[in-house]
């Protein structure tokens, strides 16, 4: 029993290697993000066109695993709420139709591959394509064109880029190239999302504003205005030298005072 099961885990395995290496493509970036549930249905789908056995997602996820695909990460919703399940650096093969579902990335349509009388042979497959347009390539999503033109991440820990700036610049971009803008809280998510977290508070301390380390402008803004690289200020540690001559001083005032006032 335990050899049956082996063995059908392994032609299960196999059958989805061939669906990796004909359909998907691992670039490894983490805006490339595809949907596990997306994966699976349409990995199903493959399996179903050519008779084969479908792995478990448990399998599948373990199988990528070995591929190089991290484990799937929750992505959206708010405080664990409307969240979904994706690999990241992973998309589908550019002759996919492809349809940008999510923000984060481009992943395709779950109504691409319709079966005909549920069954369809392979060469049947390529004759049937829906006659909606294709897109080739990668969907690069509107924030990730911006950071790369604009915005470049920098070997400094210590530089910064305000995060208002970087928003404000950002609804610029899209107000100029006619797209729509997000609000700070979806922007966030976004910048999030590609690894990008304002860790850092500049300024006073009833003004301060946050900023993204490791992260520095390139050019001009789409606004026109020249930022210059903020740094983090580093303290300086006080010399304990330092600390007991302070004391030493301190001490002398306070008997000086107390022998003029003896006076």
């Amino acid at each position: 029993m335990q050899e049956q099961r082996t063995q059908r885990r392994c032609i299960e395995t196999k059958g989805f290697l061939e669906f990796v290496n004909q359909k998907l493509q691992i670039t490894g970036c983490k805006t490339d993000v595809i949907l596990r549930d997306d994966l699976y249905h349409k990995y199903k789908m493959y399996c179903k066109c050519r008779g084969l056995m479908p792995a478990t997602i448990v399998n599948v996820g373990r199988t990528l695993a070995k591929k190089g695909v991290k484990s799937p990460s929750r992505i959206g919703g708010i405080n664990g709420k409307g969240q979904k399940y994706g690999y990241k650096g992973i998309v589908f093969q550019p002759c996919m139709e492809v349809v940008p579902w999510h923000p984060y990335s481009a992943v395709y349509s779950m109504h691409s591959d319709s079966v005909i009388s549920g069954k369809r042979k392979l060469e049947e497959q390529d004759q049937n394509e829906p006659k909606r347009a294709k897109i080739t390539g990668e969907i690069i999503d509107p924030i990730s064109t911006f950071l790369e033109s604009f915005v470049s991440t920098s070997l400094d820990h210590n530089e910064l880029v305000r995060q208002n700036d970087l928003f404000n610049e950002y609804r610029e971009y899209c107000r100029q190239n006619g797209l729509e803008r997000y609000n700070n809280i979806k922007l966030g998510r976004l910048m999030t999302a590609r690894g990008f977290k304002p860790t850092v508070r500049v300024g006073k301390p009833n003004s301060q504003q946050y900023c993204y380390p490791g992260l520095k402008w390139t050019r001009e803004a789409p606004s026109g205005n020249k930022y210059t690289n903020l740094k983090q200020q580093r303290c300086h540690p006080v010399c304990p030298d330092r600390v007991i001559s302070e004391t030493k001083r301190y001490l002398l005032i306070c008997l000086a005072i107390q022998f003029v006032n003896q006076d």
